[in-house]
């Protein structure tokens, strides 16, 4: 029997167009700067834009967009936060 949340999750990402991944192999070279800078640039431009920081040791997207205490919802699911227009999560919660 297949496990009912991947249905869930199949299905909330159906609405995704496109995916941006920004990685490298070595620390220190801007990632989060990168990512965060493209996200807010995107989502300016009047898309509809979400940043998924994943980065293990040292997640800092959420001191470039100024986060502060905000935390994401549980309403069916986990909600982001909204900042500038992208809605954000980060492992940091």
């Amino acid at each position: 029997m297949a496990d009912p949340r991947l249905r869930v999750i199949d299905r909330r990402l159906s609405t995704i167009d496109h995916i941006i991944a920004v990685c490298s192999g070595k620390g220190g070279v801007g990632k989060s700067v990168v990512a965060s800078t493209l996200s807010l640039l995107l989502a300016r431009r009047g898309l509809e834009v979400g940043l998924l920081d994943l980065d293990f040791t040292c997640p800092a997207t959420h001191l470039i967009l100024g986060v502060g205490d905000a935390t994401p919802e549980e309403e069916r699911g986990i909600v982001p936060p909204s900042f500038h227009g992208v809605e954000y999560m980060s492992l940091i919660y």
